[in-house]
């Protein structure tokens, strides 16, 4: 593996983590958001194992929705690398 495979995936590597700290900062911001609510539900018989589905439910629907824009992210990459590559006098020509 060359030096580009070792940047690629450090670069992931990178990545993850970074969406690791955004997904562990939105979960503390909900739970803390929702405290209330949470002990409401706790009050009126809820387990802490529902608790705990309930958030992990919210945590894999988040990682869902991330997941989705990044491969529509990714999708549009080849297009617009094509876009950026055209030359000018060839594109006017073209139609």
């Amino acid at each position: 593996m060359g030096n580009q495979g070792v940047t690629n995936i450090l670069f992931y590597m990178f990545i993850l983590l970074i969406s690791a700290f955004v997904i562990a900062n939105t979960t503390i911001m909900v739970v803390s958001k929702r405290r209330r609510k949470i002990g409401i539900l706790m009050a009126m018989g809820a387990k802490r194992r529902s608790i705990l589905m309930i958030s992990l439910l919210e945590n894999m629907l988040i990682i869902a929705l991330a997941f989705a824009l990044s491969l529509n992210f990714v999708s549009g990459l080849y297009p617009a690398y094509s876009a950026a590559r055209l030359d000018p006098v060839e594109a006017i020509s073209s139609e």
